[in-house]
């Protein structure tokens, strides 16, 4: 942005200039220089924008790309996460947040029932066998 500044002060230098030797002509063409000069300046910043914006899209889509060699797709609908597992933790992740939204959340035990149950988007999952569902409750909920 130095380079505007630059560009700003001598537009004003110009104008005063214009202005000392009472040059209207000059000073009506750097009126027009200094309109264009705040029109580049609005047009840089919008750039700069979505140049953040930009990449802040692509290190999430880094983030999601690599989140999703860790995650492994359960016969029984939902996700865990491979790194979680080796560690000896129990999480599972809902399918349908990942797959529609990119988001990771947790199936935690339902209101209305033992099975777990998204804490966002709500979908309730079967287990195989329900006998584990006390199990895997308690690693964790």
């Amino acid at each position: 942005m130095s380079a505007l500044k630059d560009l700003y002060d001598i537009i004003k230098e110009v104008k005063n200039l214009a202005e000392q030797y009472q040059n209207q002509e000059i000073a009506e063409k750097v009126i027009q220089i200094q309109e264009k000069f705040f029109d580049i300046r609005e047009e840089v910043e919008e750039v700069k924008d979505e140049n953040r914006e930009l990449k802040e899209t692509i290190n999430q889509m880094s983030y999601d790309k690599e989140l999703e060699k860790d995650l492994v797709l359960d016969e029984q609908g939902f996700y865990i996460r491979k790194s979680e597992k080796e560690q000896g933790k129990v999480v599972l992740y809902c399918a349908a947040c990942w797959n529609n939204n990119h988001k990771l959340m947790p199936l935690m035990g339902g209101v209305k029932t033992t099975r777990p149950q998204c804490c966002s988007c709500h979908t309730v999952y079967k287990l195989k066998d329900d006998r584990n569902i006390g199990r895997i409750a308690s690693d964790f909920w």
